[in-house]
């Protein structure tokens, strides 16, 4: 396999973001919607979800059919999924004696399967739960052992799949085959340099990253773009006035599509303030279930139970039983979750010290000092255990389960 590149004109939003205007962001939305409109609109309907391919390239017992303007796509079908989700990430390696359901799929119960048949072979074939090498210290960094047992994650993916067909939407309008760049973060933007340096105008002229791109259902790709969802705020900017500026692009973003009738389906599918729809979530959490999703998937299940009537409707027997959970394991879920919460405050501030993005990377030019800063970090840490959290790790030398391993070359 290959890809094709080139280099992508214009300049990156990201080292721009902060010197635009208010004024300026609203015209990037509006300059986004124009783009983005097209691409979700790409597709009048389809036989079922995937990835893009040429006909000619792909056997026809693994290619679906793409519907444009009312008629059969001659040249693209749809293929087996590149979406870059899961264990299809670098953090779970490369398996390669592992069966995954990489689609085509011909409807929306298949693909939610593939998620959960995916999840759970991965499970069983490479997860155990964390080697303590006979220490029973674990960092503030790490998940508690009994949030890692590989069982109560298989139990957790068999209760989601008895309640997945009921979150799916009836309107088929919702699950219209659809593609969308999901990774619309500020660093796979560029804007023209010549039209922001002539007069501040914002002209979009290079969108990238579409490699892990795919065709799915529409309620589960409808989002608010990352470029405004992961803006942080400006150097001491007050976090009132950020959070403001935050909300008032979303609301933009949304009546662009709203008010306008562009696409009042995509826009009845957003979600504002963290309240994301029961039907985007439940997917979500069982598909990180592993390495992120058992607290949450746990949560939203104990949601589902608790409110099925009003999320369902009546005369509809809730799959997970009467009683699925009881108080003691409501409690013991709402403890875990502030544990896991507290361990993901710890692992934020670290990285923020260090300065690297999620997944650990740094910019080229940052790296030197991001690794001097990591060191010297883990030394600190390692100077202030006492001797009891000491004894408790069983002879293991406290460096070696920091979580960012790279060590400084001093000169």
């Amino acid at each position: 396999e290959y890809i094709i590149m080139d280099v992508a004109d214009g300049v990156e939003l990201h080292s721009v973001w902060h010197q635009l205007t208010m004024k300026q962001r609203l015209r990037l939305v509006h300059k986004w919607i124009i783009f983005e409109s097209k691409v979700i609109k790409a597709f009048s309907g389809g036989s079922g979800y995937g990835s893009l391919y040429y006909r000619k390239d792909i056997p026809a017992e693994d290619a679906r059919d793409l519907w444009v303007d009312g008629r059969i796509d001659e040249e693209f079908v749809l293929g087996p999924s590149t979406l870059q989700t899961g264990f299809w990430e670098d953090r779970y390696g490369s398996p390669k004696d592992i069966e995954l359901d990489h689609g085509p799929w011909p409807d929306v119960p298949s693909y939610l399967q593939s998620i959960t048949h995916s999840e759970r072979a991965w499970i069983r074939q490479f997860a155990n739960p964390p080697a303590t090498d006979g220490r029973t210290f674990i960092g503030p960094w790490e998940p508690p052992s009994c949030l890692q047992l590989p069982q109560n994650h298989l139990r957790l993916l068999d209760q989601y799949d008895s309640v997945a067909k009921y979150f799916i939407p009836s309107d088929e309008r919702l699950v219209r085959p659809t593609l969308t760049l999901r990774d619309s973060n500020q660093g796979n933007i560029f804007l023209s340099r010549e039209a922001l340096e002539r007069d501040g105008t914002i002209e979009i002229s290079a969108v990238i990253d579409w490699q892990h791109t795919a065709v799915l259902p529409l309620y589960l790709t409808a989002l608010i773009p990352r470029f405004i969802e992961q803006a942080e705020p400006a150097p001491e900017q007050a976090e009132e006035e950020f959070l403001k500026e935050k909300a008032y692009l979303r609301k933009a973003y949304h009546a662009l599509y709203q008010e306008t009738e562009l696409d009042v389906v995509w826009a009845s599918s957003l979600s504002f303030g963290g309240k994301v729809s029961m039907s985007q979530q439940l997917p979500s959490a069982a598909q990180f279930c592993w390495h992120g999703g058992y607290v949450k998937l746990r949560r939203l299940l104990i949601r589902t139970a608790t409110e099925w009537e009003n999320i369902v409707g009546p005369g509809i027997p809730c799959p997970l039983g009467p009683e699925p959970f009881s108080r003691e394991v409501v409690a013991q879920a709402e403890e875990d979750e502030r544990t896991w919460m507290e361990m993901e405050d710890v692992m934020e501030g670290i990285e923020g010290a260090v300065g690297v993005e999620s997944g650990g990377w740094v910019c080229n030019e940052d790296y030197e000092r991001a690794v001097r800063a990591n060191e010297a970090l883990r030394r600190d840490w390692v100077e202030d255990l006492g001797e009891e959290e000491r004894q408790g790790l069983g002879g293991v030398d406290p460096a070696e389960i920091w979580p960012f391993q790279g060590q400084a070359e001093l000169h």
